[in-house]
């Protein structure tokens, strides 16, 4: 069994193989790195509720969301089941769950996006066709960063994806099982992200224009579809001790209620601009035409459909945001391959000219590919590992704040708050020795006078005064934590 698992994901070309197993790499090293969230939701959606639910601080601070009973409670469950277990184990720490949540989000990424390439890479018989194919799957500079999430986008189109994977490539003998499975894990992707109802519903319309099913098939993938809403109504009621509709809860508040359009709205070509700039040029301008000619010259292709579907239904509400559009991320690879089959006439008679703008886009793609596999997603979650190791060092000194808590990000950010009685607003008429103050200028600290203060942490290293020209450095933002051993304010 062992044997053939690992040849369904890996052959006997070591090109090949060196190039998935150094994706992997990059997809570990991201989860390593990359910490904090991409988006707030990431954080607030999830993890504030899980800290709640394992009963470390009590529901007043939660987001509006949690109140008004909108959001699904599955991924939630799953967070807390491991952390339970950690807990049992007596290895909790916060930021250890996290980096573990990062760890399994990325591997199962992995391991989806690979299992579609090994499916995918049949489709083209010309070795360099699949060598290209292999080149997107696994030098995407983006794909890793957004693997390793543990966000709602991230899981619901892992589900969704498994769910596919098991509809097209299933074994005629147990269809029917695989099927049901498909249901389940389409059904369980929608209680994690409600929108991926867009992209359920592009697979049905090319399964039903396609005529790839009977009337029995479409039975068990539906009994499957429902299984998995039971349970994502059963993880709601875990989370809010009593019975919710969640997706009504979600559709009232932001569709009727128009919730979401009150945080901005946005042209219908909103996602077209965005992605030009968030994948960076000339990477983004490359992968949008050839994403656009691959998807017009497969437009009978389940992922052309499942794609256009997605994408005319975020485009169409107001409210949009790019992130929206990260669960299609892993369609990128074959889209964009098709696309470069149907313009290679036209790559070849311009050969030179391509040659060289190929390997400079290559060269930016894997220097942005280095860059999110050693930066923090966000820095708060830095910042306050670097508060408990400080804690765990000196228990008994406090840590003080200039301006407002660094657990105030507009909302309270509990779920890293270790300590109550560590962190206090600094008194300036009280004389105080040994103790951490935090500053998010590097000006704050002229404010305090006369102390003798050393650096213990920052976001950035402070640079060398010829280049901090008009003392730009001490107007921007970051973080800073000092020990200051002696006070001698008046």
């Amino acid at each position: 069994m062992k044997a053939k698992l690992l040849r369904d994901f890996f052959s006997r070309n070591y090109y090949e193989n060196t190039w998935l197993l150094f994706s992997l790499y990059a997809f570990v090293q991201t989860a390593i790195c990359s910490a904090g969230f991409h988006h707030p939701d990431e954080h607030f959606q999830i993890l504030e509720p899980l800290g709640w639910k394992l009963g470390l601080y009590g529901p007043g601070d939660l987001a509006w969301e949690f109140k008004e009973q909108i959001r699904p409670g599955m991924q939630i469950l799953l967070g807390w089941i491991i952390a339970k277990g950690m807990i049992g184990a007596d290895i909790y720490e916060p930021f250890l769950l996290t980096a573990f949540l990062r760890q399994v989000s990325g591997l199962l990424t992995w391991v989806v996006m690979v299992a579609y390439y090994q499916k995918w890479k049949l489709q083209f018989d010309n070795s360099t066709h699949r060598r290209v194919l292999l080149l997107f799957t696994c030098f995407l500079w983006f794909l890793p960063y957004l693997g390793v999430r543990y966000s709602s986008e991230n899981w619901g189109a892992l589900l969704f994806f498994s769910g596919l994977y098991c509809v097209l490539f299933n074994h005629p003998v147990n269809r029917n099982y695989w099927l049901f499975t498909a249901g389940l894990l389409m059904g369980l992707s929608f209680y994690i992200r409600f929108q991926m109802a867009f992209a359920i519903v592009g697979f049905l319309a090319w399964s039903l224009y396609s005529k790839k099913h009977t009337i029995t098939e479409y039975g068990v993938l539906l009994f499957g579809g429902l299984t998995g809403a039971v349970a994502g109504t059963l993880a709601d009621y875990w989370l809010y001790n009593q019975w919710v509709f969640t997706p009504y809860n979600y559709f009232f508040q932001n569709i009727i209620a128009g919730k979401a359009a009150s945080f901005g709205t946005h042209p219908a070509w909103f996602y077209v601009t965005a992605f030009l700039g968030h994948a960076v040029p000339p990477i983004s301008i490359l992968l949008l035409v050839l994403l656009i000619a691959g998807i017009w010259k497969n437009l009978r292709s389940p992922y052309a459909a499942v794609f256009i579907c997605f994408f005319l239904a975020h485009s169409a509400v107001g409210h949009k945001e790019m992130r929206f559009m990260f669960p299609m991320a892993l369609l990128l690879p074959l889209l964009c391959r098709y696309g470069w089959r149907a313009l290679e006439q036209k790559f070849t008679s311009n050969y030179l000219l391509f040659k060289y703008l190929f390997r400079m886009t290559l060269g930016i793609n894997i220097s942005l590919l280095v860059l999110v596999a050693v930066k923090p997603a966000h820095g708060r979650e830095a910042l306050y590992k670097a508060f408990y190791m400080i804690h765990n060092d000196n228990p008994e000194q406090k840590i003080v704040y200039a301006t407002k808590s660094p657990f105030d990000d507009g909302l309270k950010i509990n779920f890293f708050n270790y300590c109550k009685t560590c962190f206090t607003p600094v008194d300036s008429s009280k004389k105080e020795d040994n103790y951490y103050l935090y500053t998010i200028r590097l000006s704050d600290l002229s404010k305090f006078g006369n102390v003798d203060a050393r650096l213990e942490y920052s976001t950035a290293p402070i640079v060398p005064e010829p280049f901090n020209i008009g003392h730009w450095q001490e107007r921007t933002n970051r973080v800073f934590i000092w020990r200051v051993t002696r006070d001698l304010r008046d």
